[in-house]
């Protein structure tokens, strides 16, 4: 019984309460708050009056409660993903979706889709995506503060869906988005929640960007699941040492 009781003090040492929400509009909310809808706002409109300027056009600017319907239906399209997303506004089409054809215009969802961008120049170096845009930093930073991860952490190699020209473009068939930024992300196992990611370029130290990525779970003794290609002798040393432990996959 003493075993028991000291194997769940092991499990649950250091968790904190995670928030919770009464439903998704909550949550929502919660993350995409009036910081990042300024963030967004701005950015779109220094776009939309670049183009006016320079190409003599009258394009209408954006809106705080459009982009929270331009929002809408990026996740809408994001949970169905269609082949085609034009096709979700085509009447003779299978994936046709009334609500979204309702909500904005295909033109005007694919404007605003287009003006639609995250990255700066202060995020480049030479030509490529060198560091996270600053709203993912404050994106990830309310991901860590709203839930705290179990026992169980895993890290894995992702593919961010991206059709710009920078130099880390890469191609993964294996990867539901073929072409995209590859990314190691650091998630609880169940529920899968994302805790961090870091952008993958050639000077990546993959030790210092793991341990980097668990500064936040030391001395829990969270067991941490990974493949062959992150594991090494010295990194499941130096983890150990803050009460991390490893589990190759």
């Amino acid at each position: 019984e003493d075993h028991r009781d000291e194997k769940k003090a092991f499990i649950t040492i250091g968790n904190r309460k995670n928030i919770e929400f009464s439903d998704p509009l909550t949550a929502f909310n919660y993350f995409f708050d009036d910081r990042v809808m300024n963030y967004c706002e701005t950015r779109m409109n220094k776009k939309i009056y670049k183009e006016n300027l320079e190409k003599q056009k009258n394009n209408k600017y954006t809106t705080e409660p459009e982009i929270y319907l331009f929002f809408g239906i990026l996740l809408s399209l994001v949970s169905t993903r269609p082949r085609n997303f034009r096709d979700c506004w085509n009447k003779n089409k299978i994936t046709y979706n009334n609500r979204i054809a309702k909500t904005l215009s295909r033109k005007r969802f694919c404007f605003l889709h287009y003006k639609f961008t995250l990255l700066s120049k202060k995020d480049m170096k030479n030509s490529l995506i060198a560091k996270k845009p600053k709203i993912i930093k404050y994106l990830l930073a309310l991901f860590r503060t709203s839930f705290y991860p179990g026992e169980h952490m895993v890290i894995d190699e992702t593919i961010c869906a991206f059709k710009g020209r920078v130099l880390n473009r890469t191609y993964s068939p294996g990867k539901p988005d073929k072409f995209g930024i590859k990314t190691n992300s650091l998630c609880d196992l169940n529920p899968s929640f994302l805790l961090d990611l870091q952008i993958v370029v050639e000077q990546n130290n993959l030790n210092v960007m793991i341990t980097e990525m668990m500064k936040f779970y030391e001395e829990k003794y969270h067991i941490l699941h990974m493949d062959n290609f992150y594991s090494s002798v010295n990194l499941s040393k130096n983890l150990l040492r803050k009460k991390i432990i490893v589990m190759v996959l």
